[in-house]
């Protein structure tokens, strides 16, 4: 692997995955099949079990999902897959095995493309992201979508039924999010564990 990619792999774990506490139930663990921009790109052995910051009493009903650098809380039995770029940028996608089901789970980080950075987070913290720009132009949030600003790194925002998380450390610079379709209760245990590692205020 390429030292500079070998860097940002290491810094985008580093990033997200924080220590959880003693305290935590502890959840089995899924690996998911990664697609990777590059075939030399490896990534730490993924633990058959660890702690995740969820409520007790969904513990039984959670797993964690891992996928190279990506690492996300979603019901047991769900299908996975993740993706690894060149650049340093992952994401991960659990979904329903159910026909009759919609219901997802995402997470992505951009922790080195300054404008990958700014085509994800620009809508959500125009001030901050315009030292961000490369020149394209910021897409518009759907009007249904309602944004609540609850640190200046970190908005929540909701739109017909799914809940998100945007993350952005504009002087590193650094960006990440994740987003849930379901039940309310599971969806905010999601967004809370993923917080909680995100180390987002």
């Amino acid at each position: 692997m390429p030292i500079a990619l070998a860097v940002l792999v290491a810094g985008t774990l580093a990033a997200l995955p924080g220590s959880a506490s003693g305290a935590d139930p502890l959840l089995p663990t899924v690996k998911c099949p990664v697609q990777k921009g590059l075939d030399s790109l490896r990534f730490p052995p993924v633990p058959s079990r660890v702690r995740a910051a969820v409520p007790t009493a969904l513990a039984a009903r959670l797993a964690v999902y891992a996928g190279g650098p990506e690492r996300v809380v979603a019901p047991r039995g769900w299908r996975c897959g993740a993706i690894a770029a060149v650049n340093g940028g992952s994401a991960i996608v659990v979904a329903s095995r159910e026909k009759s089901s919609s219901a997802t789970i995402s997470a992505w980080t951009e922790p080195a493309c300054v404008g990958c950075i700014f085509d994800r987070v620009c809508a959500f913290f125009p001030k901050e992201s315009r030292p961000l720009s490369v020149g394209i132009a910021c897409g518009r949030l759907p009007p249904s979508l309602a944004r609540v600003r609850l640190s200046p790194s970190l908005v929540r925002w909701s739109d017909r039924g799914e809940l998100g998380l945007v993350l952005l450390r504009a002087e590193e610079p650094f960006a990440a999010g994740v987003s849930c379709s379901g039940t309310q209760a599971g969806c905010e245990a999601v967004l809370a564990e993923w917080r909680a590692r995100a180390r987002a205020g």
